[in-house]
């Protein structure tokens, strides 16, 4: 069976940590590993692991890297054959750790995922992951319903979440790590594994990896900063993977969503979003976006508003911003 080396990134998370490390210990096998890298937290998260969890590798960043950056740096220094990363709010249910290397074993390299449940143990949290077409909304399977069997069985998703996903190190070899663009969260998980996926190398969810997730049930964290991370990760996930005709759909599609949010979201979150993406759009291979970009976040400043509102102060690739020109029919401003 596989060695496993579990990396949690931490983000003051004392709350939780001490009984995420709780449930792993148990099932931990010769030469596996536990490395927790602490992303500059503030409430004593590595002090405690320091202090009460001596077996635990404790990686000081000195700063938030994020998911995905907080996972690459843990990367480095992993020896196992494979590689869990989890949450820090994550519990690990009797078996899992047995369940994943039976899973790798049986499938070859490959990505798997499992069943999360709530604090209640009756309720599902992730059971897959569903990308929802044209938008790329991402989904989970099951998501907030009973644990009754209807999720029970194996399944290739869209993706499986990063709360608890394991990634034979093969993987990692051929297609590196996390992409730090999407960083601090939401949407790593989904570009690895289409990146794994395209590679030729399977998602798997398997309902015999389970745990529990203390993610809230009452959505606090929704807030319009949450949003705004959610959208970023969403647009730079359409840059990268959408082929030409996925993205005429997705055009279509966000210009619709685009009508019907609302003033106040429109402030908060549209514009910085569609802003952020124009000004990051030359480290991806995909500035035909910047059409859809620009009319788009043009839309949520002011209905019909014209082109040269939208590019005010923009960093927009020359190109990209002609082509958007083009498509509200004026010349751009130089």
């Amino acid at each position: 069976m596989k060695s496993i080396s579990i990396i949690i990134p931490v983000w003051n998370g004392a709350p939780f940590i001490g009984a995420c490390l709780r449930s792993i210990q148990p099932q931990l096998q010769p030469g596996d590993e536990v490395i927790a890298v602490d992303n500059g937290s503030t409430d004593g998260s590595a002090e405690l692991i320091a202090r009460d969890f001596g077996w635990v590798q404790l990686v000081r960043a000195g700063r938030n890297l994020g998911y995905g950056g907080g996972a690459n740096l843990a990367l480095l220094r992993a020896r196992g054959a494979a590689l869990l990363i989890m949450n820090q709010d994550v519990e690990l249910l009797a078996d899992c750790l047995v369940a994943i290397r039976h899973r790798l074993a049986a499938d070859g390299p490959c990505l798997v995922g499992g069943k999360l449940l709530y604090p209640d143990r009756q309720t599902v949290q992730h059971a897959g992951g569903i990308i929802h077409l044209p938008r790329a909304v991402a989904d989970h399977a099951g998501y907030r319903q009973r644990d009754d069997g209807r999720f029970e069985a194996l399944s290739e998703p869209d993706y499986v979440t990063g709360a608890l996903l394991a990634i034979d190190r093969v993987i990692v070899e051929a297609i590196g790590g996390f992409d730090d663009g999407f960083s601090p969260a939401y949407y790593e998980e989904v570009d690895f594994c289409y990146r794994a996926r395209a590679a030729g190398f399977r998602v798997i969810y398997d309902p015999t990896v389970t745990a529990l997730h203390h993610e809230t049930q009452s959505d606090p964290q929704r807030s319009f900063a949450y949003h705004r991370l959610m959208e970023r990760g969403r647009l730079r996930f359409v840059l990268k993977h959408f082929t030409p005709d996925q993205f005429e759909a997705f055009w279509s599609a966000e210009q619709t969503w685009v009508h019907q949010t609302t003033p106040e979201f429109a402030r908060q979150v549209g514009v910085p979003v569609y802003n952020y993406m124009l000004s990051h759009l030359p480290e991806l291979p995909a500035a035909r976006a910047a059409a859809c970009l620009v009319h788009c976040r043009s839309r949520l400043i002011s209905p019909g508003a014209g082109l040269s509102l939208c590019l005010l102060g923009q960093r927009a690739h020359p190109t990209a911003v002609r082509r958007a020109a083009a498509v509200r029919g004026r010349r751009p401003h130089r």
